[in-house]
């Protein structure tokens, strides 16, 4: 038993050395295993203990040491995807907005027009609940006349049932999606196109 103890304080000071390391040991039993099975226990004792699994442990090695560095983050971050420029709407239903790669291109009669790139994927993202959306018209709002931002986008606030109508029904509004932090589309801005 005193074999086994010494293992223990021995592993328990070596998953602390580990974690301020960033290894991936978390607890005492993680070095232990280790130890046991690279052969650097560390004394000549700990190699004569059982390496059994059966063998019941003392009742302080049974709790899961602290290993983690303080300020060490649990999960990795998210990764705020990029905002999409141009967005050839396919659906706005559900919480869900679903587009495909698009792009402007000149044309001889309106100047400029959204199309869906050749070949382009299709996306989908879920809405976050405090969305905002714009529109260059009307959208069933209190606002009227046409209205466009420094960026040329849609400047006039519309409900989310309202923009949803707007896109869907003029495709080559395009809008411009943006994200938020956690992936979440957090507001849409529409194009104008007579």
């Amino acid at each position: 038993m005193r074999a086994i103890g010494r293992i223990l304080l021995v592993a328990a000071g070596a998953a602390a050395v580990l974690a301020s390391a960033g290894c991936g040991a978390r607890n005492t039993a993680d070095v232990a295993i280790a130890a046991n099975a690279s052969g650097s226990s560390g004394s000549a004792s700990a190699s004569s203990a059982p390496s059994s699994s059966s063998q019941a442990a003392p009742s302080a090695a049974a709790a899961p040491a602290t290993v983690a560095p303080v300020g060490t983050p649990t999960k990795p971050p998210a990764v705020r995807p990029a905002d999409v420029p141009v967005a050839w709407m396919i659906s706005m239903n559900s919480g869900v907005v679903q587009w495909r790669d698009a792009r402007m291109v000149h044309t001889p009669t309106d100047d400029s027009a959204a199309e869906p790139v050749p070949g382009g994927q299709q996306h989908s993202a879920r809405l976050a609940p405090d969305a905002t959306f714009f529109a260059p018209l009307s959208c069933g709002g209190q606002e009227n006349g046409l209205k466009l931002g420094p960026d040329g986008l849609g400047a006039i606030p519309c409900s989310r049932e309202g923009f949803a109508a707007y896109v869907m029904r003029n495709a080559l509004s395009a809008p411009k999606i943006f994200f938020g932090p956690d992936g979440t589309i957090v507001k849409m801005a529409a194009r104008y196109h007579p």
